[in-house]
């Protein structure tokens, strides 16, 4: 199976990487069945000439593939599509993300004009001054 510029598209004015675009038209053409598990990827070189993209484009593609668990390297073989893919089902977003646990009110009070009156003072030209007890001067803003 030969990944040329048809099967593949890059399109250079997207705001995402063609390495991006490279890796996640390889992985929909293992989703879909295109390349089985198993399959060979060409090389880099290879597909880098034939995609008319520089070499380290394809190799960050194939690292991606490789962070993502859709390829296997064997080294002085080739990269090869993964045996066991990665699980890619949708799971609802409440397994994942739990609701935030943070509290309505505070066991504190805090005046908010107290706090805005000690940090900063009006100068001579109404300028803000940041008043810190660091030996470094105020900070004019």
């Amino acid at each position: 199976m030969i990944l040329t510029e048809n099967l593949l598209k890059i399109k250079k004015d997207l705001h995402v990487a063609v390495y991006q675009q490279i890796a996640n038209g390889i992985i929909s053409h293992i989703r879909q069945g295109t390349l089985r598990p198993g399959s060979a990827l060409p090389s880099s070189r290879v597909l880098a000439q034939e995609m008319k993209v520089h070499r380290k484009t394809i190799v960050a593609a194939y690292d991606e593939l490789y962070a993502q668990s859709w390829v296997d390297v064997v080294p002085r073989k080739g990269i090869f599509v993964a045996k066991k893919l990665p699980d890619v089902t949708p799971r609802p977003i409440l397994d994942v993300v739990r609701p935030h646990s943070l509290p309505a009110e505070t066991s504190f009070y805090v005046n908010d004009n107290m706090i805005t009156r000690r940090l900063f003072k009006s100068g001579p030209e109404s300028n803000l001054f940041l008043m810190t007890a660091s030996p470094i001067p105020a900070l004019r803003l």
